[in-house]
Parts: structure tokens; C-alpha cells; sequence
């Protein structure tokens, strides 16, 4: 049995609002959200998605076993996603690929306009990968924060991509000094 939410609350938020990662028009498109089970608490401003929930707008798409929606002041003050693992990806402005991430727990901040990625955590962005317990992606700035678990000796792994030289279109050759 699923589930449609008419007042979505502040979770159509999720992400939309990231002005350097969303493609632009992610924010015009409709949302579209299922979930087996649907609790909302206005009084509180707590509206929790349980099972199997997808959350789809434009190109954003996230899977979930669990959403916790969170406002203060009727605003968007955090989004949580819990799963085994939470699957999360999303196209980028100019033609710059998806961001792609995986993790136990997902935790968008609105203050902080960044995603926390929580157990297992991998984020792809660009051709890159970063790997660790905990891994911090702000938006607006595209910067990543990667920890380990040092209680059981795990590391921090990247891996960069090389960069390449542009090429001229016209001329289908590497652009740059003769």
C-alpha cells in the first residue's frame, strides 16, 4: 500500500533549494513522493515517511527505508533519511554530471546548506569518489569534509580523477598554446 502526501511539508525542499548543485529547473518540477505509511504532526512539525520511500523531483531521486521532515517556525529546518543505505543521486548544473551519494543515514541542514552522510558514506560528484564513516557535502560551496572511524582504524579514501585539457570544437584538438 502506498501512500500520497498532499501537503508535502517542507521535504520538497530537500536539496531543491542547493542553487550550485540542483539543476535549475529540479525547483519548477512537480514531486512526487511514496512511502508504505505516512505520519505528520503539525503541532510538532514532524512528518516521518516509513517504508520504501522514494522521493523523486526533476532530477533529484532519493530511496529510503525512513524520512523524518523537520520544520521550525513552519521552515524547513532539516531532513533525515534513514536506510540500509539511503540511496541518493542528482544531475548538476552545466553538463557537470550527478552527484550521487550512499549512506546509513542522510541529514540535509538548511541552515548550513549542506547533506551529512552517516555510516558506510560514499559521495560521488564529477568523476570523484570519497569514502569515510562521516562525510560533510555543502552545497553552496561544493566542498567536501570526510572522516574515518578511528575507533576501528578505518581510513578516508578518495579517489581524484585526472583533470583534461578542453578541447576546441571546432577543431576537435586540445586547446591550449601551439
Amino acid at each position: 500500500m502506498f501512500c500520497r502526501l498532499v501537503k508535502v511539508s517542507g521535504f520538497l525542499l530537500l536539496l531543491a533549494c542547493a542553487p550550485v548543485m540542483a539543476l535549475d529547473n529540479d525547483r519548477q518540477q512537480p514531486i512526487y513522493i511514496e512511502s508504505d505509511e505516512l505520519e505528520v504532526d503539525d503541532q510538532q512539525g514532524v512528518s516521518e515517511y516509513r517504508g520504501a520511500v522514494r522521493f523523486t523531483q526533476g532530477s533529484i531521486h532519493l530511496q529510503a527505508d525512513k524520512v523524518v521532515v523537520i520544520e521550525m517556525e513552519q521552515r524547513l529546518h532539516k531532513v533525515i533519511a534513514y536506510g540500509q543505505p539511503v540511496h541518493l543521486r542528482q544531475s548538476l548544473d552545466d553538463d557537470k554530471g550527478e552527484m550521487r551519494a550512499m549512506a546509513d543515514k542522510i541529514e540535509y541542514l538548511v541552515k548550513d546548506d549542506s547533506l551529512v552522510l552517516h555510516g558506510s558514506a560514499k559521495l560521488w560528484q564529477r568523476g570523484n569518489e570519497f569514502s569515510g564513516e562521516e562525510i560533510t557535502y555543502h552545497l553552496s560551496t561544493e566542498t567536501v569534509v570526510a572522516h574515518s572511524d578511528k575507533e576501528q582504524e578505518g581510513r578516508v579514501r578518495i579517489v581524484i580523477q585526472p583533470k583534461t585539457e578542453a578541447k576546441d570544437p571546432a577543431t576537435d584538438v586540445e586547446a591550449g598554446p601551439p
